[in-house]
Parts: C-alpha cells; sequence; structure tokens
C-alpha cells in the first residue's frame, strides 16, 4: 500500500481539543483519532445516503436527539433499487 504524509496547521486551543479527546477514548496517536474519525464519518455518510438520522438514544426517557451538523445537507440520498416485477 502507497502511503503519503499529510500535514496541516491547527489553532493551539483546537489541538488541545483533540489532545483532549485522545484522552478519553484512550487513542494513543493522531493517525488512530483520524482513522476513527473517518470511519464514523463513512458510517454516517452511508446511513445518512439510506435516508437515516444519526441521533443519540436515551433509553431511559425514551427520546432521541438527532445530531445536525452542515455536512449533512452535502450528503445525497441513495434512492433504492426497485424490487419485483
Amino acid at each position: 500500500m502507497e502511503v503519503q504524509r499529510i500535514q496541516f496547521e491547527v489553532p493551539i486551543d483546537r489541538l488541545q481539543e483533540l489532545e483532549n479527546l485522545m484522552k478519553k477514548a484512550g487513542i494513543a496517536t493522531k493517525k488512530e483519532l483520524l482513522n476513527n474519525a473517518l470511519t464514523l464519518l463513512e458510517w454516517v455518510i452511508g446511513e445518512k445516503s439510506r435516508g437515516h438520522s444519526i441521533a443519540s438514544v436515551d433509553e431511559t426517557q425514551k427520546r432521541f436527539k438527532e445530531l445536525a451538523m452542515p455536512i449533512f445537507s452535502n450528503i445525497k440520498r441513495i434512492e433504492p433499487a426497485p424490487t419485483g416485477p
């Protein structure tokens, strides 16, 4: 597999937020953080493209809160293939 290095600038306060997230999740490297974030984003895009909602569920209160992010408006819905004759 070919590997390419990427590099970008992040404000110090944002870097501290990333490092705090890494500690909370037990993530050791920024590479691992990025891989996990990409996996989650791939799943979200797949679910949204099927017309599904992404939500946090409070099972004890029987309530949910849908996640809203600007990126969701860019995801195109894939219509299911017709079935039957």
